[in-house]
């Protein structure tokens, strides 16, 4: 299975904390295991009302199997700055938005594989979706979750004024 997600990102919205958590519970409670997640140019590119924000206009593609985790925890840091790398590469300008959309899919791929062994999708909705939730938030502090897209953003960027579009 294979899903692609986006979502808007605003300054004040609680972006890793929420964005991915139906997805989270939906591949949990389906008993997959994401075993990539990709970046891929989103149809909102060509959006007039996120024209000039910094709205991500990237996807986040889940590439989700059957079978065995993959228990990897890789250095986010390093997947994104790859993930930039390449949709750089491509021609796309790559915005705070856009960052923070990809590290919100890896930190629900992450915690798919961290909540897969004792997932219980009997479980009521709500509880299920809190779960995830609080999972998100608690990782995106271990990471340092803004920092870490700001840090990137300003590689990625080559030190532009603004630090919001790459050269």
């Amino acid at each position: 299975m294979i899903l692609c997600f986006s979502i808007l990102s605003g300054s004040s919205y609680d972006f890793p904390a929420t964005c991915k958590i139906p997805v989270v519970v939906a591949v949990l409670d389906a008993e997959l295991h994401c075993t990539a997640t990709l970046p891929a140019a989103a149809e909102m590119s060509a959006s007039l009302h996120i024209a000039g924000t910094n709205s991500s206009i990237l996807d986040s593609v889940f590439v989700c199997r059957l079978g065995a985790a993959h228990p990897d925890n890789p250095n986010l840091e390093a997947v994104l700055t790859k993930d930039a790398d390449a949709m750089q590469a491509a021609g796309v300008r790559i915005t705070l938005g856009d960052l923070k959309c990809l590290a919100a899919g890896h930190m629900a791929r992450l915690a798919i594989e961290s909540l897969s062994p004792t997932w219980d999708a009997e479980a009521p909705l709500g509880q299920r979706m809190e779960r995830v939730r609080k999972h998100l938030a608690n990782l995106a502090e271990q990471l340092a979750f803004d920092e870490l897209a700001l840090r990137i953003l300003k590689v990625a960027t080559h030190g532009s004024p603004k630090g919001t579009t790459a050269l």
